[in-house]
């Protein structure tokens, strides 16, 4: 097992680095292609064997892999908060499974909170950089406490940062807040929040000049 690991270490390093010249294109991808075999053999040998073992098949190369390299090895905002957007899909879809789970069996299982870590990640790093949409979307999974711990003030300072970006989702529930008086998410959390309704004004009618639905 030591050997077939250090084999895999030496195609990574192989594979992470595409800007050197040993290897054309198609030489390229087929040592990837090999290395993701040797990984499933890898994990084969592994593999419980009271289950059923998934079948290999090889990923589609296209823009989610371009994305990963761009937001982990060029350390890209944009990617960084499409890598995010991608997760909290899959976490809003876990968690439609997990409602309807729910309803059918009675309890089940929320098992969405990992997806939602996963894009508070990538949100998080993007934010750091300023990037609009990533500070929107951090401000909503820490208000909606959605893959971490809810911290409304940390949730309220990049809500800020995003609706002064011109983000109009933020501005529209920016304005809100101070309409209402209330701070709250759609899964049941409220908070007070001081009511100002010059400055409910000001951001709705900024969001509606965004053309918010």
């Amino acid at each position: 097992v030591n050997a077939r690991l250090d084999t895999l270490r030496k195609q990574a390093n192989v594979a992470a680095h595409p800007e050197r010249p040993d290897f054309d294109e198609d030489e390229l991808a087929q040592k990837v292609q090999q290395a993701a075999r040797n990984v499933y053999g890898l994990a084969l040998e592994v593999w419980p064997s009271e289950f059923t073992a998934p079948e290999f098949v090889l990923p589609a190369v296209g823009e989610t892999d371009r994305l990963c390299g761009d937001a982990v090895l060029r350390n890209d905002p944009e990617a960084q908060y499409l890598l995010g957007l991608r997760q909290k899909r899959r976490a809003e879809s876990a968690y439609q499974e997990f409602i309807a789970r729910v309803k059918e069996q009675g309890s089940a299982v929320d098992d969405t909170r990992p997806h939602y870590a996963d894009a508070v990640y990538w949100f998080e790093k993007a934010a750091w950089s300023a990037h609009p949409g990533a500070c929107y979307e951090l401000a909503f999974a820490q208000i909606g406490a959605l893959g971490v711990e809810r911290k409304v003030a940390i949730g309220l300072h990049w809500l800020y940062e995003s609706a002064e970006a011109g983000v109009a989702d933020a501005q529209f529930l920016l304005g809100r807040f101070y309409l209402r008086g209330k701070i709250a998410d759609d899964r049941g959390f409220e908070e007070e929040f001081q009511s100002d309704h010059d400055e409910a004004r000001r951001w709705l009618e900024s969001a509606a000049e965004a053309e918010h639905p």
